[in-house]
């Protein structure tokens, strides 16, 4: 029975991961989270190459993602220091979201931080 609750688990998680993604939301952390969990969980699922082959995907996709959005803003004609106080101040909010109200704060919170910080 475990062994089947484990799998149903494996295919929710790689079936709700790449939708999240599909709509901007953490949906690489989340596989990202679940492979590690999985390989802790269980010896079978520990295979160090594809864990790390794993990893790197994961740094690449992030990193993509991050550079594509921040040029695409540059496209637009945003200053640079536009552009950087826009991140702080997502950063900044997330943070404070995350504290009063976990999940949906960290998301909530990112938003009013970038939006304060554009409209400034």
């Amino acid at each position: 029975m475990d062994i089947i609750a484990t799998a149903v688990l494996a295919v929710l998680l790689a079936l709700l991961g790449p939708l999240l993604t599909i709509f901007d939301l953490p949906g690489n952390t989340m596989m990202m989270i679940a492979r590690v969990s999985f390989a802790v969980y269980d010896e079978r699922y520990l295979d160090w190459q594809a864990l790390a082959l794993a990893a790197v995907i994961y740094v690449a996709g992030e990193s993509w993602e991050f550079f594509v959005s921040l040029f695409g803003v540059k496209k637009e004609k945003v200053s640079w220091s536009a552009v950087f106080l826009i991140a702080v101040g997502g950063f900044i909010g997330a943070c404070i979201g995350t504290g009063i109200f976990p999940i949906l704060g960290s998301f909530l919170g990112g938003l009013a931080g970038a939006a304060g910080a554009a409209y400034l």
